[in-house]
């Protein structure tokens, strides 16, 4: 524009159009920015999601797996109540191995679904990502406190 304005450049109609120009240019950015933050925000709700189904899955195994070890060991012990066998909750620890494992997987899962939907340039520091990631923890903390 200031190449085509020659002579006109110090006139008022110039700094008129200037600023015309750039708040258009700022309408167009915002428009496009607002785009951009829905599309981010609904893979970080995709990679929330896979986090969730990460999550419960790793932590149901890791429970099933020490009910399976403790069938195993209980195998002679004839103890039924109510006509079933009886069998005694997880240990602490376990419960806390079982949490600290699905976090791993549910973070990798997490990162995996974030970075395949196309946002290989966020990670830890942006916003958005950190906000999703911390609602992901509190998921989890809640989860493990109801298996308590």
């Amino acid at each position: 524009y200031e190449s085509l304005v020659g002579p006109h450049k110090g006139s008022q109609q110039y700094h008129e159009a200037c600023k015309q120009m750039h708040e258009q240019i700022l309408v167009k950015c915002d428009q496009v920015a607002h785009i951009n933050v829905g599309k981010i925000t609904s893979i970080l709700n995709s990679g929330k999601a896979a986090y969730q189904r990460a999550y419960s899955d790793a932590f149901s195994d890791a429970l099933e797996n020490y009910m399976n070890e403790e069938q195993k060991i209980i195998a002679g012990d004839n103890t039924f109540v109510d006509g079933e066998r009886r069998s005694r909750p997880p240990p602490p620890i376990k419960l806390t191995n079982a949490y600290s494992t699905s976090l791993k997987v549910a973070q990798e899962a997490y990162d995996a679904a974030v970075k395949g939907g196309g946002l290989s340039w966020i990670g830890s520091g942006n916003e958005l990502y950190d906000f999703h990631q911390f609602q992901c923890l509190q998921w989890s903390k809640q989860r493990y406190s109801e298996s308590q």
